[in-house]
């Protein structure tokens, strides 16, 4: 086993991040979960990685919703700019 990093699911937030997967961090080939802007290691039974194009996925969603308000002015009611933020800040729930 070896380390990698991961888009996963923070246990404390569920929004989606890049993690490090540290093997060995607990003990033998037990990973410990990093994200990168914390110092503290998740157990791997804590964390869940996502699908690796979620971060794409968020990414685009926010990029769409800034060319929306490009176009369209500054409106923060407008429902379709909000929800692609939302999507883009981790809330994958419709």
């Amino acid at each position: 086993m070896s380390s990698f990093y991961a888009p996963t699911h923070h246990p404390e937030t569920g929004k989606v991040k890049k993690a490090r997967w540290a093997d060995d961090y607990f003990g033998r080939h037990q990973y410990g979960v990093q994200f990168d802007e914390e110092e503290k290691f998740w157990p791997e039974n804590k964390c869940r990685q996502a699908d690796p194009n979620a971060l794409f996925d968020q990414n685009a969603a926010m990029r769409e919703a800034l060319e929306y308000i490009e176009r369209h002015g500054k409106c923060g009611c407008n429902i379709k700019a909000r929800a692609a933020l939302a999507l883009a800040d981790g809330e994958t729930e419709r």
